[in-house]
């Protein structure tokens, strides 16, 4: 969300910023800004943010993929 705010800002001399969508980050922008304005309204129980240890397996793995790729 920040970097699209950024890309948007106005300066002298530049009137728009252009955001290019390269990996399909909008659909997850989008739910992410759907649990946000839910707040606590939502009532379950279901964590927005996955646990520490989750996303240090997904990098790993996607390390694994890269290395087995590259090689």
């Amino acid at each position: 969300m920040q970097a699209i705010a950024r890309a948007n800002r106005i300066y002298p001399g530049k009137d728009f910023g252009l955001i290019v969508d390269y990996n399909g980050m909008l659909k997850s922008l989008r739910e992410a800004l759907a649990q946000y304005a839910l707040g606590d309204e939502a009532g379950g129980e279901e964590e927005i943010v996955a646990r520490s240890m989750e996303r240090v397996k997904a990098l790993l793995a996607a390390i694994e993929e890269t290395e087995a790729h590259l090689a």
